[in-house]
């Protein structure tokens, strides 16, 4: 268990004399059983293991960033999403998102469209290189995704899905 120890203080501490709270109190903190801790790790873990951006086949096509990845994958399994569902589907800034798919519109792999019923409303498709391009990105995933697949059960697997669909409820929930 990691301990959170505080500073010295400039108040002496005599033997035998109990500890002062405010002076010689330890915080306990188990960082092992920490949720958002083990979920960032597991991410990192399992994005340094994968890195899809920098595998061969599309290094070969295109320089891409982890948010572009991101982008192509979402983009090729959600057909005429818009911008604003992009930037709440993968929780990014709207800024951000805009960034990106200006990027990605400039490597010619995603489009923007203007809905015909609605001409306010813009969705992002992807080009012929774009299909490319996520088609690779997903077989990587896909391929990394029966390794996880394998090291846990299905009744698992359902009970994850359900734990971190519970917690990112929960994330949404929280105020800020």
């Amino acid at each position: 268990m990691a301990q959170i120890i505080p500073l010295e203080t400039d108040k002496p501490h005599n033997e035998g004399q109990k500890p002062s709270a405010d002076t010689d109190a330890q915080i306990s903190f188990d960082i092992n059983s920490y949720i958002p801790f083990l979920l960032v790790v597991s991410q990192l873990k399992m994005h340094n293991v994968v890195r899809p951006e920098s595998h061969p086949d599309v290094t070969a096509l295109e320089s891409l960033s982890k948010g572009d990845c991101r982008i192509l994958v979402l983009v090729a399994s959600q057909t005429n999403i818009s911008p604003s569902m992009v930037a709440e589907t993968l929780a990014m800034d709207p800024a951000v998102i805009t960034r990106l798919l200006a990027s990605l519109s400039k490597k010619k792999l995603i489009e923007t469209k203007r809905d015909e019923s609605d001409l306010r409303r813009k969705s992002i498709c992807l080009t012929k290189r774009g299909e490319k391009v996520a088609g690779i990105l997903i077989g990587i995933m896909s391929d990394f995704g029966k390794y996880v697949d394998d090291s846990i059960t299905e009744n698992e697997k359902r009970k994850l899905i359900k734990i971190l669909s519970k917690l990112n409820l929960g994330c949404e929930n929280f105020p800020a």
